[in-house]
Protein backbone atom coordinates (compact mmCIF):
# COMPACT_ATOMS: atom_id res chain seq x y z
CA UNK A 1 0.00 0.00 0.00
CA UNK A 2 1.36 3.86 -0.46
CA UNK A 3 0.26 6.38 1.07
CA UNK A 4 0.89 10.37 0.69
CA UNK A 5 3.59 11.68 2.69
CA UNK A 6 3.02 13.67 6.33
CA UNK A 7 2.69 17.26 5.20
CA UNK A 8 6.23 18.79 6.80
CA UNK A 9 5.17 21.13 9.70
CA UNK A 10 5.41 24.75 9.52
CA UNK A 11 8.38 26.57 10.30
CA UNK A 12 8.94 27.97 13.99
CA UNK A 13 8.29 31.47 13.77
CA UNK A 14 11.13 34.18 14.37
CA UNK A 15 10.72 36.98 16.44
CA UNK A 16 13.26 39.94 17.03
CA UNK A 17 14.09 41.53 20.05
CA UNK A 18 15.77 45.22 20.35
CA UNK A 19 16.78 45.47 24.09
CA UNK A 20 18.22 49.28 24.52
CA UNK A 21 20.88 48.88 27.18
CA UNK A 22 21.13 52.50 28.07
CA UNK A 23 18.28 53.79 27.94
CA UNK A 24 16.69 55.66 30.89
CA UNK A 25 20.52 57.26 31.31
CA UNK A 26 19.18 60.64 30.51
CA UNK A 27 19.80 64.37 32.35
CA UNK A 28 16.50 63.42 33.42
CA UNK A 29 16.89 61.03 36.02
CA UNK A 30 19.22 63.95 38.07
CA UNK A 31 16.98 66.84 37.62
CA UNK A 32 13.35 65.25 37.76
CA UNK A 33 14.05 62.34 39.83
CA UNK A 34 13.18 59.57 36.73
CA UNK A 35 13.86 56.06 36.89
CA UNK A 36 16.51 53.98 36.07
CA UNK A 37 16.44 50.19 35.34
CA UNK A 38 19.82 48.44 35.85
CA UNK A 39 21.36 45.70 33.22
CA UNK A 40 20.00 42.82 36.00
CA UNK A 41 16.41 43.99 36.03
CA UNK A 42 16.93 44.49 31.72
CA UNK A 43 17.83 40.24 31.88
CA UNK A 44 14.56 39.39 34.25
CA UNK A 45 12.32 41.41 31.43
CA UNK A 46 13.91 39.51 28.69
CA UNK A 47 13.89 36.06 30.56
CA UNK A 48 10.41 36.52 31.30
CA UNK A 49 9.47 37.36 27.73
CA UNK A 50 11.63 34.30 26.39
CA UNK A 51 9.64 31.92 28.60
CA UNK A 52 5.97 33.29 27.17
CA UNK A 53 7.17 32.80 23.54
CA UNK A 54 8.46 29.56 24.53
CA UNK A 55 4.74 28.94 26.08
CA UNK A 56 3.50 29.57 23.07
CA UNK A 57 5.72 27.55 20.98
CA UNK A 58 8.33 30.31 19.82
CA UNK A 59 11.49 28.91 19.86
CA UNK A 60 13.53 31.01 18.40
CA UNK A 61 14.74 34.59 18.89
CA UNK A 62 16.98 37.12 17.01
CA UNK A 63 18.41 39.51 19.39
CA UNK A 64 20.45 42.71 18.98
CA UNK A 65 23.91 42.44 20.35
CA UNK A 66 25.71 45.11 22.69
CA UNK A 67 28.52 46.93 24.07
CA UNK A 68 27.03 47.54 27.32
CA UNK A 69 26.48 43.81 29.06
CA UNK A 70 23.27 43.05 28.58
CA UNK A 71 23.96 40.54 26.03
CA UNK A 72 26.39 39.06 28.18
CA UNK A 73 24.91 38.32 31.67
CA UNK A 74 21.73 37.23 29.65
CA UNK A 75 23.75 34.33 27.85
CA UNK A 76 25.03 33.34 31.79
CA UNK A 77 20.98 33.65 33.16
CA UNK A 78 19.82 31.21 30.13
CA UNK A 79 22.95 28.65 30.98
CA UNK A 80 21.28 28.54 34.49
CA UNK A 81 17.95 28.64 33.04
CA UNK A 82 18.75 25.47 30.82
CA UNK A 83 20.47 23.82 34.09
CA UNK A 84 17.22 24.28 35.92
CA UNK A 85 15.33 22.55 33.43
CA UNK A 86 13.75 25.54 32.35
CA UNK A 87 11.96 26.31 29.01
CA UNK A 88 13.16 29.42 27.03
CA UNK A 89 13.03 30.34 23.17
CA UNK A 90 16.33 29.71 22.30
CA UNK A 91 18.63 33.28 21.75
CA UNK A 92 20.32 34.12 18.41
CA UNK A 93 22.57 37.48 18.20
CA UNK A 94 22.45 39.44 14.81
CA UNK A 95 25.29 39.13 12.62
CA UNK A 96 25.95 42.53 13.29
CA UNK A 97 29.17 44.66 15.49
CA UNK A 98 27.81 46.93 17.84
CA UNK A 99 28.67 50.84 17.56
CA UNK A 100 26.75 51.71 21.04
CA UNK A 101 24.72 54.67 18.84
CA UNK A 102 21.07 54.64 18.08
CA UNK A 103 22.69 53.10 14.82
CA UNK A 104 22.55 49.80 16.42
CA UNK A 105 18.51 49.72 17.11
CA UNK A 106 18.47 51.20 13.32
CA UNK A 107 20.92 48.49 11.66
CA UNK A 108 19.19 45.74 13.81
CA UNK A 109 15.66 46.15 12.62
CA UNK A 110 16.91 46.42 9.06
CA UNK A 111 17.95 42.96 9.85
CA UNK A 112 14.92 41.59 11.50
CA UNK A 113 13.20 43.22 8.41
CA UNK A 114 15.38 40.92 6.25
CA UNK A 115 15.34 38.16 8.04
CA UNK A 116 11.25 37.89 8.32
CA UNK A 117 10.85 38.11 11.33
CA UNK A 118 7.08 38.20 12.54
CA UNK A 119 7.13 40.79 15.31
CA UNK A 120 9.86 42.50 17.29
CA UNK A 121 9.66 43.61 20.80
CA UNK A 122 11.28 46.55 21.84
CA UNK A 123 12.86 47.30 25.25
CA UNK A 124 13.17 51.24 25.34
CA UNK A 125 12.03 54.42 25.38
CA UNK A 126 10.78 57.08 23.24
CA UNK A 127 13.75 57.85 21.34
CA UNK A 128 14.33 53.97 20.60
CA UNK A 129 11.06 53.47 19.52
CA UNK A 130 11.34 55.80 16.99
CA UNK A 131 14.58 54.94 15.61
CA UNK A 132 13.22 50.83 15.04
CA UNK A 133 9.47 52.89 13.77
CA UNK A 134 11.43 54.82 11.37
CA UNK A 135 13.86 52.36 9.94
CA UNK A 136 11.13 49.64 9.06
CA UNK A 137 8.79 52.19 7.58
CA UNK A 138 11.31 53.58 5.67
CA UNK A 139 10.72 52.37 2.01
CA UNK A 140 7.47 51.23 2.54
CA UNK A 141 4.60 52.17 0.56
CA UNK A 142 1.78 50.57 3.33
CA UNK A 143 2.59 50.74 6.54
CA UNK A 144 0.34 47.37 6.78
CA UNK A 145 3.56 45.60 5.65
CA UNK A 146 6.15 47.11 8.30
CA UNK A 147 7.06 44.04 11.17
CA UNK A 148 4.93 44.67 14.01
CA UNK A 149 6.26 46.07 16.90
CA UNK A 150 5.46 44.90 20.38
CA UNK A 151 6.70 48.00 22.64
CA UNK A 152 8.09 47.98 26.30
CA UNK A 153 8.99 50.66 28.73
CA UNK A 154 12.26 50.85 29.71
CA UNK A 155 13.33 54.54 28.93
CA UNK A 156 12.53 57.97 31.60
CA UNK A 157 9.37 58.91 31.80
CA UNK A 158 7.73 57.66 28.12
CA UNK A 159 5.21 58.59 26.46
CA UNK A 160 4.80 56.63 23.37
CA UNK A 161 5.88 52.48 25.13
CA UNK A 162 3.24 51.99 27.12
CA UNK A 163 4.14 50.10 31.07
CA UNK A 164 3.66 46.15 30.39
CA UNK A 165 4.61 43.17 31.67
CA UNK A 166 6.70 41.40 29.76
CA UNK A 167 5.24 38.07 30.54
CA UNK A 168 1.44 39.34 29.27
CA UNK A 169 3.83 40.84 25.85
CA UNK A 170 5.35 37.55 25.28
CA UNK A 171 2.12 35.53 25.20
CA UNK A 172 0.46 38.13 23.17
CA UNK A 173 3.66 38.20 20.89
CA UNK A 174 3.85 34.40 20.64
CA UNK A 175 0.27 33.86 19.66
CA UNK A 176 0.62 36.34 17.01
CA UNK A 177 3.59 35.36 15.71
CA UNK A 178 2.48 31.43 15.96
CA UNK A 179 -0.82 32.24 14.29
CA UNK A 180 -3.30 32.00 16.45
CA UNK A 181 -4.59 35.30 16.92
CA UNK A 182 -5.02 37.26 13.47
CA UNK A 183 -3.76 40.80 12.64
CA UNK A 184 -7.12 42.22 13.06
CA UNK A 185 -7.50 40.88 16.91
CA UNK A 186 -3.51 41.41 17.85
CA UNK A 187 -2.79 44.70 16.16
CA UNK A 188 -3.07 47.90 16.55
CA UNK A 189 -2.22 50.93 14.51
CA UNK A 190 -0.53 53.48 15.74
CA UNK A 191 0.11 57.08 14.65
CA UNK A 192 2.84 58.83 13.78
CA UNK A 193 4.08 62.81 12.60
CA UNK A 194 5.53 63.11 9.06
CA UNK A 195 8.12 66.03 9.78
CA UNK A 196 9.05 67.83 6.77
CA UNK A 197 11.81 70.64 7.09
CA UNK A 198 12.53 72.73 3.68
CA UNK A 199 15.74 74.41 4.06
CA UNK A 200 18.49 75.81 1.31
CA UNK A 201 20.63 72.55 1.20
CA UNK A 202 17.14 70.96 0.55
CA UNK A 203 14.37 69.26 2.55
CA UNK A 204 14.75 67.08 5.55
CA UNK A 205 12.33 64.50 6.51
CA UNK A 206 11.67 62.08 9.66
CA UNK A 207 9.30 61.20 11.83
CA UNK A 208 7.93 61.36 15.58
CA UNK A 209 5.77 59.19 17.28
CA UNK A 210 4.40 61.71 20.07
CA UNK A 211 5.26 65.21 19.14
CA UNK A 212 7.09 67.63 17.13
CA UNK A 213 8.13 70.86 18.83
CA UNK A 214 9.20 74.06 17.73
CA UNK A 215 11.03 76.01 19.63
CA UNK A 216 13.29 79.01 19.76
CA UNK A 217 16.79 77.63 21.79
CA UNK A 218 19.55 78.23 20.03
CA UNK A 219 22.15 75.74 21.88
CA UNK A 220 20.31 72.23 22.71
CA UNK A 221 22.96 70.59 24.21
CA UNK A 222 21.65 67.44 26.17
CA UNK A 223 18.39 68.27 24.23
CA UNK A 224 16.43 69.23 26.85
CA UNK A 225 13.65 72.27 27.10
CA UNK A 226 14.14 74.26 30.40
CA UNK A 227 12.10 77.25 29.21
CA UNK A 228 8.90 77.20 28.51
CA UNK A 229 8.49 80.09 27.48
CA UNK A 230 10.84 79.69 24.36
CA UNK A 231 8.33 77.01 22.96
CA UNK A 232 6.74 78.33 19.74
CA UNK A 233 4.56 75.03 18.48
CA UNK A 234 3.54 71.25 19.29
CA UNK A 235 2.34 69.34 16.68
CA UNK A 236 0.73 66.18 18.87
CA UNK A 237 0.23 62.68 17.04
CA UNK A 238 -2.21 61.57 20.99
CA UNK A 239 -2.55 64.32 23.53
CA UNK A 240 -3.16 62.57 26.82
CA UNK A 241 -3.00 64.56 30.05
CA UNK A 242 -2.15 62.17 32.21
CA UNK A 243 1.06 61.53 29.73
CA UNK A 244 4.69 62.69 30.87
CA UNK A 245 6.05 65.68 29.03
CA UNK A 246 4.04 68.02 26.00
CA UNK A 247 1.75 66.07 25.06
CA UNK A 248 -0.05 66.41 28.92
CA UNK A 249 -0.49 70.00 27.37
CA UNK A 250 -2.67 69.28 24.31
CA UNK A 251 -4.18 66.84 26.81
CA UNK A 252 -5.27 69.55 28.95
CA UNK A 253 -6.74 71.55 25.75
CA UNK A 254 -8.27 69.75 23.38
CA UNK A 255 -7.68 65.49 24.86
CA UNK A 256 -6.82 63.03 21.83
CA UNK A 257 -6.92 59.61 22.33
CA UNK A 258 -4.34 57.24 20.82
CA UNK A 259 -6.76 55.70 18.29
CA UNK A 260 -8.37 58.88 17.25
CA UNK A 261 -7.59 60.13 13.74
CA UNK A 262 -5.99 62.70 13.15
CA UNK A 263 -3.40 64.85 15.80
CA UNK A 264 -3.80 68.19 17.70
CA UNK A 265 -1.29 71.38 16.79
CA UNK A 266 -0.76 73.63 19.74
CA UNK A 267 0.56 77.43 19.07
CA UNK A 268 1.71 79.16 21.68
CA UNK A 269 1.63 82.65 22.83
CA UNK A 270 5.64 84.32 23.40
Amino acid sequence: MSHAPSPAAPPSPVVGLIANPVSARDIRRIVANAGNLQLPDRVNIVLRLLAALAATGVSRVLMMPDRAGLAAMLARHLERERRQGHVLAQVEMLDMVPVATVEDSCRAARLLREAGAAAIVVLGGDGTHRAVVRELVANTGDWRETVPVCGLSTGTNNAFPELRESTTAGLAVGLYATGRLPAEVALAANKLLDVRIDGAAGTRSDIALVDAVLADERLIAARALWKPEGLRAVYLAFAEAQAIGLSSIGGLLQPVPRDAPGGLAVHLAP
